[in-house]
């Protein structure tokens, strides 16, 4: 573990909790598990090349192509990949799981973009019509939480005296795309045609615009805690005192390097200003992120929308934007590998929160509850398609979270203006 032993990991794995290393080389690779005191290694059946082919099947699935009409076309989940994926790397500890809570996971390589939650633990029929009900998925067995490195893990679980924040939540959703005419003049490098390209075909997403805000009242947000539309400008953000509050909610696109070839850092997009707009004006980046001074238990990433969705590459960026949240003073995310349907993520994310603003579970646990709640109501007030893994397996958590020990809400500081 380089510079963390496994003794540093086992005094800080509360009751229940298992800790998964996984190891991937280009010759043989390892999984290292640790829980109850005691470490397990294990050798796996996959290296670097092997686990991104792997993972480019399993994420065929999620990848949403459209026809000639323009209609979404959804490719099948490979469950018999999605098994054999699963034998490979998790069979070996998975008499443990009965006992196990919660397993919290440290990934790397093509893995980064596989979220183990949609692997297939026991052998599975014939699909039919996209009913994916009676196949037994990881989630469906334990809590899964992920972190960049196990240094991490342990930096942020030893973390005491946590001076939580004031206000409790604030929201930003509703982006409006930069005009054709607009890109075309900022894009001037013909090496970047390819970027505004990508920039153009970005839709809008207006579902986020009422999830943020059904999402600001469980959380009694203040009005002024919201941005959407023409509001949600980088300036407006710079503006707010984001370090005052416990949870940042951003529900935008978001553009890694394996999109924009004339950019190396992530990028999340919001709306340009209505005069005098400059290109970077509707970037919030790595650099923007890292020189912000946060206080939040989490931030959630809603809408992370790549055009490399196909891409196990994406995985490693994305990893990259969630370590600059990380470093910014952040304790917890919850990142989205892939845009899923508006109502879908509005039943996810209102279920979360409702478990969060109860204290009712950790953010892991709150999510994997409200990935289950969408689950089980598929076939019966939900369309039997909600059971496909585009739909439920699209959010992971990241860190360590909102913890139901969290000190309750100031209402005084939530009080409306």
């Amino acid at each position: 573990f380089k510079t963390v032993r496994a003794d540093d990991v086992l005094k800080i794995l509360k009751p229940g909790e298992g800790f998964l290393l996984i190891r991937l080389g280009n010759d043989s690779s390892y999984g290292f598990y640790l829980a109850n005191g005691e470490v397990f290694v294990y050798p796996i059946d996959l290296n670097f090349v092997k686990a991104q082919s792997a993972v480019e099947i399993l994420r065929e699935a999620v990848t949403v192509n459209r026809n000639s009409t323009g209609q979404a076309v959804i490719n099948g989940y490979d469950v018999e990949q999605s098994y054999e994926t699963y034998q490979k790397l998790l069979a070996p500890i998975e008499d443990r799981f009965p006992r196990l809570k919660k397993l919290i996971v440290a990934q790397t390589g093509a893995l980064l973009s596989l979220p183990f939650g949609m692997l297939v633990t026991k052998p599975v029929n014939r699909i039919n019509n996209f009913d994916y009900r009676n196949v037994n998925f990881l989630f469906q067995e334990v809590t899964l939480q992920y972190v960049t490195s196990t240094q991490s893990f342990v930096i942020l679980r030893s973390a005491t005296n946590l001076n939580h924040a004031e206000r409790s939540f604030a929201g930003f959703g509703d982006f409006i795309p930069a005009s054709r005419n607009f890109l075309q003049q900022s894009f001037t490098d013909p090496k970047c045609a390819s970027d505004m390209d990508s920039m153009v075909a970005l839709g809008t997403l207006p579902g986020t615009k009422a999830e943020v805000q059904n999402i600001a009242a469980t959380m009694r947000a203040r009005p002024g805690d919201i941005l959407t539309g023409n509001s949600f400008t980088k300036e407006n953000l710079l503006k707010l005192d984001l370090g005052s509050y416990r949870i940042l909610h951003f529900a935008t696109h978001a553009l890694l390097p394996t999109d924009l070839k004339c950019r190396s850092t992530p990028t999340m997009l919001v709306s340009p200003p209505t005069s005098k707009a400059k290109l970077s004006d509707l970037y919030f980046d790595t650099d923007d992120i890292l020189n912000l001074k946060l206080n939040a238990d989490l931030v959630v990433l809603s809408a992370c929308n790549t055009s490399s969705q196909g891409q196990v590459s994406s995985g490693e960026s994305l990893s990259g934007l969630a370590q600059s949240f990380f470093v910014a003073g952040v304790r917890g995310l919850v990142v989205s590998h892939w845009l899923a349907a508006d109502e879908s993520t509005m039943i996810i994310m209102s279920n979360f929160y409702k478990r969060i603003a109860e204290k009712s579970a950790d953010s892991s646990t709150a999510l994997r509850e409200a990935q289950l709640d969408l689950f089980k109501r598929a076939g019966k007030d939900l369309p039997t398609l909600m059971s496909h893994p585009l739909f439920w397996a699209v959010f992971t958590p990241l860190g360590d979270g909102v913890t139901p020990e969290m000190p309750p809400i100031d209402t005084k500081s939530i009080s409306s203006k």
